[in-house]
């Protein structure tokens, strides 16, 4: 279990290589139109598309607001960064991203693979 862990996780560790996790408001009238907005732009579409989440307003007049996340390599930050400001984001944030797990590590299944075969 501890030689799959280890794998698994540089594994994931070099797949974020390079990787930035953006994490942006935007107002919009649904969910929909956000995730229209967004796929109008080429940076803006994330891995598997964006997260586009409602956000919880502070009083109840205010509403329209959504929190969407996304990661996009390094060389392509500032250009999505950019985008995002041309459709209305704000309040940008942007982490670096640490691993990416795929659904099952390759690697892993290559040792078992073999192993099987022996």
């Amino acid at each position: 279990a501890v030689a799959r862990e280890i794998l698994e996780r540089i594994e994931a560790h070099q797949a974020a290589a390079g990787q930035f996790n953006i994490i942006a408001n935007i107002r919009g009238a649904t969910v929909g139109g956000v995730a229209r907005k967004l796929g109008s732009t080429t940076d803006l579409r994330g891995m598997d598309g964006p997260t586009i989440t409602t956000v919880v307003p502070h009083s109840t007049n205010e509403d329209g607001m959504y929190a969407i996340g996304l990661v996009v390599r390094k060389e392509r930050l500032y250009s999505a960064v950019q985008q995002l400001r041309e459709i209305g984001g704000s309040g940008v944030c942007v982490l670096p991203v640490t691993y990416v797990f795929d659904p099952e590590s390759a690697r892993w299944n290559a040792v078992v693979k073999r192993l099987e075969g022996e």
